[in-house]
């Protein structure tokens, strides 16, 4: 039989170790004498175990697309900022080619 352990807070690493144990629970052999005061208690831990995995992913899925979300803003800042020193340029460019006209 696997006992999984008390959560804490997880790592990518507490994780896959906690997956593993699931895992593990699922494909071990019954046992014998059935207890159902204890078996209630396992799967207890089984399904709280479960609920934090996939709140661990979905925290984790949001913090990639966050990140990704970043990126992005970042990279249009960068290239609005690039396209407004164009413009300023051919604008001072006009300028100057107007003033020349001009003299």
């Amino acid at each position: 039989m696997t006992i999984i352990s008390p959560i804490r807070a997880l790592t990518k690493e507490s994780a896959n170790k906690l997956m593993v144990q699931l895992v593990n629970e699922c494909i071990a052999p019954l046992e014998e004498p059935y207890d159902s005061k204890y078996d209630r208690a396992k799967v207890t831990r089984i399904r709280q175990a479960i609920k934090v995995l996939e709140l661990y992913v979905t925290h984790t899925e949001y913090q990639e697309v966050l990140s990704r979300t970043r990126e992005i803003e970042r990279l249009i800042t960068s290239i609005d900022t690039v396209t407004h020193d164009i413009k300023e340029e051919i604008w001072a460019e006009r300028q100057a080619n107007e003033a020349a006209d001009n003299a």
